[in-house]
């Protein structure tokens, strides 16, 4: 049975909410911020303070959540928040409920959905999952504090989105070039001989793989306004037969979002069926929130 014949575009993802693990460990996830800021000790039953983003608007029109959302105005800036137990997020909450799905589920889901309410109305910065400060002072002090990197922030992500791009790899579907098949040979040598044109088409494909990488990053990098490569490679866990071999996020101006998925899919067309491209988004702009002075959040 033959194959249907591939798209001749690339594939668009939507931008859904994380999983529990890649809401933990993700590449579209912030390095952690310190759980629980405040230098001094309170009681585990006071009411902290859980962050989900931090915006310049001074209000937003945002659907009803549970538990309920407020803004946090702090000079130039608002912190997006909802009161929360300081036990609900400690490390050791968190650790003991690693093999509990259910109720990671519903607090990564519940984050997620504040974070893209927001940033459907306003730019923002959005913080990791489980980013809780003891009071409201604490988190007023870590806004004064970094006030001037946080306006630059929202500055750059204002008319912006963050998008994903996948580049797989389909090796079965992979024709090496006539030059790298060897003549037929005596019976004696042609052990030896399929040995060689296995090897030249290996160094073919992998030579093929680095080339179409890092023509599709140049490619897309050429309509963003900053880009980050995330180098690991992988097999697909929807498809065995699919090698991931480049995966980048791309900031991009909603301007030049039409160019950017244009020439995704000029390319997608280009290689198909051997390579196959996938795009997602827009997504919250995880992967481009780090603060000057080299401080992730």
């Amino acid at each position: 049975m033959t194959e249907p014949p591939p798209a001749a575009s690339s594939e668009r993802l939507p931008s859904e909410a994380p999983t529990v693990n890649s809401a933990l460990s993700a590449p579209h996830s912030a390095p952690p911020f310190d759980v629980a800021q405040g230098g001094e000790p309170v009681e585990p039953q006071n009411p902290g303070l859980y962050l989900y983003c931090v915006t310049p608007a001074d209000s937003l029109d945002l659907p009803p959540f549970r538990p309920p959302v407020r803004l946090v105005p702090c000079g130039s800036v608002s912190a997006l928040v909802s009161d929360t137990p300081l036990t609900e997020f400690s490390q050791d909450s968190l650790a003991a409920h690693q093999n509990d799905p259910a109720w990671l589920e519903e607090r990564v889901l519940g984050h997620d959905s504040v974070i893209r309410a927001a940033m459907n109305r306003a730019a923002i910065i959005p913080f990791r999952f489980a980013t809780v400060f003891i009071s409201e002072e604490a988190l007023l002090d870590f806004l004064t504090q970094r006030q001037a990197p946080l306006i630059r922030l929202l500055v750059r992500f204002t008319a912006r989105q963050e998008w994903g791009a996948k580049l797989f790899f389909r090796p079965g579907a992979f024709r090496p070039s006539p030059n790298t098949t060897a003549p037929e040979a005596a019976p004696g040598r042609a052990y030896l001989l399929q040995k060689s044109r296995q090897h030249l088409a290996r160094e073919e494909a992998e030579s093929e793989v680095a080339a179409r990488a890092v023509e599709l990053h140049r490619s897309l990098s050429s309509h963003a306004v900053s880009s980050l490569l995330h180098d690991h490679r992988a097999y697909s866990p929807n498809d065995p037969a699919l090698l991931l071999i480049c995966s980048a996020s791309y900031l991009i101006d909603t301007d030049s979002l039409p160019r950017f998925l244009e020439a995704a899919d000029r390319f997608a067309a280009a290689v198909a069926p051997a390579f196959r491209v996938t795009v997602s988004g827009p997504w919250p702009p995880y992967s481009f929130v780090s603060l000057e002075d080299g401080e992730d959040v």
